[in-house]
């Protein structure tokens, strides 16, 4: 099949130009061909730039992350019930939810203060 062939059919599917919808879809096996490369091409070009867009965001989240940071600090952890206190330091302050959890989940290294925890 030639490129002006090719050109022909699509002109005939696509009278708005290739960017706009498909006005009809025949069954003959030229045409059909034709149609589906032209419409395969369009979820490639799309797939590609939805590629792109978050390749981007992905680059943009790290940069950010990269730009934040952490705030230092000591901390302190109580025993409410008999009033036992352990102070520790943390390069980063917001990771403290993460000792709550390894207690919660009975990771803590502190086997001591997770043995307090399960009481």
């Amino acid at each position: 099949m030639t490129a002006e062939e090719i050109e022909e059919i699509l002109q005939k599917y696509f009278p708005g130009g290739l960017d706009r919808p498909l006005k009809t879809f025949y069954v003959q096996e030229k045409h059909k061909l034709v149609l589906l490369r032209e419409i395969a091409k369009r979820f490639r070009e799309r797939a590609c730039l939805k590629g792109e867009l978050a390749m981007n965001r992905r680059e943009e989240l790290k940069q950010m992350y990269k730009e934040v940071k952490p705030q230092a600090g000591v901390y302190q952890i109580k025993n409410t019930v008999n009033g036992k206190v352990l102070i520790g330091s943390t390069l980063n302050l917001k990771s403290l939810n993460g000792k709550r959890m390894e207690l919660q989940f009975g990771t803590m290294i502190n086997k001591v203060l997770q043995q307090e925890w399960n009481e």
